[in-house]
């Protein structure tokens, strides 16, 4: 399974998911203490979809291995059902990201565009339940040219056009 590079998953991860080094994509696949032990080796990543995404509990780990995914250009963060997703990761660390979905609860968005990848052109918010208007810095995005706020990403009164 050395040569595999595509593998979506609705169950659970691999158990040697390290021994997959030409992986580049993994779709699906839940969080859990791979995130730690194995991510950062996945080099050859271009797609990752994780699922039962907890702040609590895969926010350290995630922050740790992101940075080592330089071919990362999609990246769909799923959460565990009311728990917060983490929002505080090094976004602006993958270049090449251009493709950001992040369904689930958010306690907030960065405070500024220097928490984004600076090449991200499309943005899906799903779940979020943002009670503070998020135009202000998604506003700012340049590269931006798809935002989807999907049901209940925005649970505010008031949103400024930008």
């Amino acid at each position: 399974m050395e040569k595999l590079r595509h593998l979506y998953l609705d169950w659970h991860a691999p158990t040697q998911i390290e021994s997959l080094p030409n992986l580049q994509i993994l779709n699906g696949i839940p969080a859990g203490d791979w995130i730690s032990k194995s991510l950062a080796g996945l080099t050859s990543l271009t797609r990752l979809a994780i699922t039962k995404i907890s702040r609590a509990t895969h926010e350290n780990a995630l922050a740790s291995a992101l940075p080592h995914l330089r071919c990362l250009n999609y990246l769909a963060l799923i959460g565990d059902g009311p728990t917060f997703i983490p929002t505080g990761l090094p976004f602006k660390d993958l270049e090449d990201l251009y493709l950001l979905t992040l369904y689930g609860k958010l306690e907030k968005l960065p405070s500024d565009v220097t928490g984004f990848p600076t090449q991200l052109m499309k943005l899906t918010l799903r779940a979020s339940k943002l009670d503070q208007d998020p135009m202000p810095v998604l506003g700012q995005l340049k590269s931006l040219e798809s935002l989807k706020l999907l049901k209940e990403s925005y649970i505010g009164k008031k949103m400024e056009r930008q």
